[in-house]
């Protein structure tokens, strides 16, 4: 929950005008684009000006605090993405939009609504807990969600199925984490209870927020590989509406639950045991579910390209130890490995980047099996053509040596 923290994003004002533009035009490339380069301005201010707040040191421990534990989690997550892997660049953009679009987004709505409760019921504590409980779920979700539809209709050749979405979703939901956790752990900093705080926020539940945004990204990656209609529309408000129950649950039992096993005594041995009882209970289901979600994925991606693939070692595209590989994600990286110390960094890129292609052209393949039309130009021959190129550079080619194959 991001309600009653931070100051320095308390501000945001819209800026309107006549454009002698295309609207539709305007609201995609420039005043979107120019909107949420403000709203990012504002989080980056606000969010590192409380932490800096703190003095030299201070805040230094703070955003190394919640800054390196996103970084490391990011790439413990990026290994989900085990087949056709997403641009770093999207990837990133997701992480951001988390980071500082969302968070300042939620920011405002709970803090407006924390305002209204604590005024309406002359009780600021309670306006906050009604705030935490009801709103900030729905708030934050919502917020971090949008960029998941938004990948989702403008990247037709890369949000392709359940993986994607729960790749996308889990980054969103770290960065969201981290810039909540700068504002949080400044508070804690200054009180003396970070190391609490840092217990349950990253060590325990670090993994909340972007299993919480994991399960609308599965909804909506579901609805982008089925062709039923109902399942499209159906399933990814069914996605939002379980993340924001699983959100509402934490803010509602989480602290509530720890606080009466422990006696709200966080410098006594309850505390430190109870709590990772109260995590596992709350928010072990999302990522047991999650986990199955994606075990279904990867062996559906797995026959994806097996049978998609299959015809283009007859057409000479690559060999049969090629494609051997690339329908194996531990042969892939026994593969890149073995590449690596043959070749160094050149040849491990070379065939990272064959692998990459030869995935592309499996899925591209499919997506035209179901009568997916693609996002651009970028027909099913002109990946081949593409592959065939990358097989070469990598000494892959059918009838030649093969470099870090098996």
């Amino acid at each position: 929950m991001t309600g009653g923290r931070g100051s320095g994003m308390r501000q945001f004002e819209g800026v309107g005008g006549r454009w002698g533009v295309d609207v539709r035009g305007c609201l995609v490339w420039g005043c979107g684009g120019s909107i949420l380069g403000v709203v990012a301005l504002v989080g980056v201010v606000g969010i590192l000006g409380q932490a800096t707040a703190l003095g030299s040191v201070g805040g230094a421990v703070v955003i190394a605090a919640a800054v390196v534990p996103a970084l490391l989690y990011s790439l413990f997550l990026l290994q989900m993405d085990r087949y056709e892997r997403e641009p770093a660049r999207v990837l990133l953009a997701a992480f951001l939009w988390g980071a500082l679009v969302a968070t300042v987004v939620a920011s405002l709505f709970n803090e407006l609504s924390a305002e209204v409760f604590s005024s309406a019921l002359q009780d600021e504590g309670l306006g906050g807990f009604l705030t935490a409980v009801i709103v900030a779920p729905v708030v934050e979700e919502t917020a971090k969600g949008l960029v998941l539809l938004l990948l989702m209709w403008r990247l037709r050749n890369e949000f392709d199925d359940v993986v994607d979405g729960v790749v996308y979703g889990s980054l969103v939901g770290i960065g969201f984490a981290m810039s909540e956790n700068i504002l949080y752990f400044s508070d804690a900093y200054a009180t003396g209870q970070l190391a609490a705080l840092f217990y349950v926020r990253v060590g325990l539940n670090g993994l909340g927020h972007a299993g919480y945004t994991a399960l609308t990204g599965a909804g909506l990656g579901y609805a982008r590989e089925t062709n039923r209609n109902a399942t499209k529309l159906l399933l990814p408000a069914l996605a939002l509406m379980a993340a924001i129950v699983a959100h509402a649950s934490w803010n509602l039992l989480g602290s509530i639950s720890i606080g009466l096993v422990s006696g709200l005594d966080e410098d006594g041995v309850g505390f430190w045991v109870a709590a990772p009882f109260v995590v596992a209970l709350l928010t072990g289901p999302v990522l047991v579910v999650l986990a199955i979600a994606l075990g279904r994925a990867w062996r559906r991606e797995k026959r994806v390209v097996a049978e998609f693939l299959r015809d283009e070692v007859q057409a000479g595209v690559l060999s049969e130890d090629a494609y051997a590989r690339v329908t194996s994600s531990r042969a892939r990286r026994k593969g890149e490995v073995l590449a690596w110390r043959r070749g160094g960094w050149r040849s491990w890129r070379a065939l990272r980047r064959f692998n990459q292609a030869l995935t592309e052209l499996a899925f591209a393949k499919w997506r035209v099996s179901r009568g997916v039309r693609p996002e651009r130009a970028q027909s099913v021959e002109d990946l081949r053509v593409k592959a065939r190129r990358l097989g070469v550079a990598a000494g892959d080619a059918p009838g030649r040596p093969e470099e870090g194959g098996r």
